[in-house]
This record gives C-alpha cells, sequence and structure tokens, in this order.
C-alpha cells in the first residue's frame, strides 16, 4: 500500500465482503462531534474498511492516532435498522496524495452479540445472493 500514514498489523481471522454500504461516524468522546459520511469497500464481523473524502484537515490529525475510537452507524440493508457501534481506528492511509481521499480500518468494539450475528448472516447473505464477493486474504 502507498502513501500508508499507518498500518496495523495485519490479524485477519474472518472473511471479508466487499460491498459498497453507507456509514456515518463521527469521533467518540466529543460532544455534538460533526458527523461524516463515508462508504464500506468491505466488512467483517470484526471490521470495516471505509473511504471518504474530506476537506476538514482538523478530522485527518485525530484519526491517525492509533486506537482512536469513533461512533459507527451502519446500515446493512434498506428495510432494517441501521447498526450502532463503536470502533477503534487501526488505520488510514491518503488515496492519492492531496485529494482529500482517505481510506480507514476500523475494528468494532464490544460488539453485542445480537449485533455479531446481525453482521455475519448479513455477510453470509450478501455472498449467496451474489451482492458482494468474498475475500479472505
Amino acid at each position: 500500500m502507498n502513501d500508508c500514514e499507518f498500518m496495523g498489523e495485519e490479524r485477519r481471522r474472518f472473511v471479508r465482503l466487499e460491498r459498497s454500504l453507507l456509514v456515518k461516524f463521527a469521533l467518540a468522546g466529543d460532544v455534538g462531534s460533526k458527523v461524516y459520511t463515508a462508504i464500506t469497500s468491505n466488512i467483517s464481523q470484526r471490521g470495516l474498511c471505509m473511504e471518504f473524502i474530506i476537506d476538514a484537515q482538523e478530522l485527518v490529525p485525530r484519526l491517525k492516532v492509533r486506537e482512536t475510537l469513533v461512533n459507527v452507524t451502519l446500515k446493512l440493508e434498506e428495510d432494517a435498522d441501521p447498526i450502532q457501534l463503536r470502533a477503534r481506528v487501526e488505520w488510514l492511509q491518503e488515496l492519492s496524495p492531496g485529494s482529500g481521499a482517505w481510506s480507514i480500518g476500523l475494528s468494532f468494539q464490544n460488539l453485542a452479540s445480537v449485533t455479531n450475528e446481525r453482521i455475519r448472516a448479513f455477510i453470509l447473505r450478501s455472498f449467496t445472493e451474489g451482492q458482494g464477493k468474498i475475500r479472505n486474504y
């Protein structure tokens, strides 16, 4: 990967579903924190990778700090309630120098078993219905 600001140790134990989903996120612990929009590039039972474009450079330095926590709202399916969870920043990478486009890896924190099951079932259903591609590398 090029221009990587921080890459965490590669520890994948779960397959990734390559699928675009709408994500809203905000820095955890900041009352009234601005909400940002991103699109997933892949999701697993333990985390996700998402991409976003941002002009506000005040966010990037905070996301570069490993283990920064973010609150995430993830809409898996149109007719289902969104999932709200907390995630930890594992890595951040600018997609092209100076573009303002970023890719970020998040690991889910303290997922309730029902939330974990919703994500697992979504990944399986998406794959079996041909709505995404599975990666296990």
